[in-house]
Parts: C-alpha cells; sequence; structure tokens
C-alpha cells in the first residue's frame, strides 16, 4: 500500500502539472475572450457560445483539480500511516552514516 501511495503521488504531480498549464491556458483564452467582448471584436454572434465553451473548460479543470486534492489526501494518509514502520526499520536496518 505505501509503494502504491508513492507511485500515485508520482503520477499526481505530473497530472498536476497537466492542470496548471491547462488552467494558465484558460486563463490567458478567457482574457482575451473578456477583451474581445469589452471592444466588441470578433463574431459577436458567437460570444455566448465561446463563454460556455469556456465555463465547460474551466469546470472541467476544476474538477480534475478537486480529484487530485483527493487522491493527494488519500496518498499521503497512507504513506503517512506506515511512516513509523519506516523510521523503525531505518533506525534497526540502515546505520547512521547511510540514513538520509
Amino acid at each position: 500500500q505505501f509503494l502504491l501511495a508513492n507511485k500515485h503521488l508520482r503520477k499526481l504531480d505530473e497530472q498536476r502539472n497537466e492542470c496548471l498549464a491547462a488552467n494558465t491556458a484558460a486563463r490567458k483564452r478567457l482574457k482575451q475572450l473578456r477583451n474581445d467582448i469589452a471592444e466588441g471584436s470578433g463574431d459577436r454572434s458567437k460570444y455566448a457560445e465561446y463563454v460556455s465553451i469556456e465555463t465547460k473548460e474551466m469546470t472541467a479543470i476544476r474538477n480534475h483539480s478537486s480529484e487530485l486534492k483527493r487522491k493527494f489526501e488519500t496518498a499521503k494518509s497512507a504513506i503517512g500511516q506506515f511512516q513509523p514502520d519506516i523510521e523503525r526499520f531505518i533506525s534497526q536496518f540502515v546505520s547512521p552514516s547511510e540514513r538520509p
């Protein structure tokens, strides 16, 4: 269970970075859309469609971020559960000079 939790944490870090990149890109698109609407630029008849698309995208990013947070907390809890056993193992079987 500890090894599985550790593996999940590595994957979560990759997904977190993807979420951050998607969030940054979405923010840039929203800023541009906001500017276009304020200035009356672009195809006005499609503003509602563009807003709907961006809202769905942001909702998907937010939901994925929430799921990542839940998985992180689960993995963190599993690792914390085994921490005393790991420390005991290290103190018994790893020489002080080799300890981190």
